[in-house]
């Protein structure tokens, strides 16, 4: 005839009073679990179910691999020091947005990302280039929208340090004599008399 064993059980409640023998296991009856008992120490040590069901806290020295999907609720901190440090190998499949708004940064002044690839949008509400902020209005940017410039001609602007306007402020302003010296012809020998008419370009033969 077959004999079944069973171990001493109790409730969650009476498993907090009860000492059991050293290597002894009992039944918790609440949780449906196992004790191991050392002797001494009240309750003894119940082991984890299969579905993590009755674990509180759980705490790993060591390494930790898990294999398959992993579901965690609640705040998640990941390392305790910036000498820790984060590999992600999978893709993100989701937006990535901060829990505040206008409070956090992406990398720093002594640790910045290196590219940015945006396939988009680019909403910022103040641009600084290598430490020189961007003072321009959106209005007045857009006053570039449809030129057709290339490369080469928009880097023209590179060394210029004051406002264009300014700059061609300062030019000679375009007049009836201008345009006629730059009507003249730059044969060798000529060179520009002014006379009561307007300017004239004269040869040697003809300035005597």
């Amino acid at each position: 005839m077959t004999k079944a064993v069973q171990r001493r059980r109790g409730t969650n409640a009476e498993h907090a009073s009860f000492t059991g023998l050293e290597g002894e296991l009992s039944v918790n009856t609440t949780n449906d679990s196992v004790h191991v008992h050392d002797g001494t120490t009240a309750g003894g040590f119940e082991l984890a179910r299969a579905d993590g069901s009755n674990v509180g806290n759980f705490n790993v020295d060591g390494d930790l691999d898990v294999t398959g999907n992993v579901t965690i609720g609640g705040n998640i901190t990941i390392g305790d020091a910036d000498t820790d440090s984060i590999n992600i190998n999978a893709d993100l499949t989701s937006s990535l947005i901060p829990n505040a708004d206008d409070t956090y940064d992406i990398g720093s002044a002594s640790k910045q990302w290196r590219n940015l690839y945006v396939d988009g949008t680019a909403e910022i509400d103040s641009l600084s280039i290598d430490g020189t902020v961007i003072t321009a209005t959106a209005a007045e940017i857009n006053l570039l929208d449809g030129v057709t410039a290339t490369t080469a001609e928009i880097n023209y602007l590179d060394g210029v340090t004051s406002n264009i306007q300014t700059q061609l402020d300062a030019l000679q302003d375009s007049d009836a004599d201008l345009t006629a010296i730059a009507a003249l012809s730059s044969a060798d020998g000529n060179f520009i008399v002014g006379s009561a008419s307007g300017w004239v370009a004269e040869s040697g033969d003809t300035a005597i």
